[in-house]
């Protein structure tokens, strides 16, 4: 566990609360809070994936471990 994947964690999940709010109080009709494993944050671990591997030549990568935590950090949030 690095000081960059907390970070990045700690974004995901201000981002993860903020779209599972919004989805649940806002229009009153979704529950995607109550999944096992909930679709925002599988989604949000594909997009984090896909910039991870695009900004590959910019920057260090993500590693495995490093994407695992911020996924555990999602899913303990929600």
């Amino acid at each position: 566990m690095t000081l960059r994947s907390v970070l990045i964690g700690l974004f995901f999940i201000a981002l993860t609360s903020f779209i599972v709010s919004w989805a649940e109080l806002v229009t009153g009709q979704i529950m995607i809070g109550f999944l096992q494993l909930p679709a925002v944050v599988v989604a949000l671990l594909f997009a984090l994936i896909l910039i991870n591997k695009l900004l590959k030549r910019l920057t260090k990568p993500l590693t495995p471990q490093e994407l695992a935590v911020i996924f555990i950090m999602m899913l303990v949030a929600l």
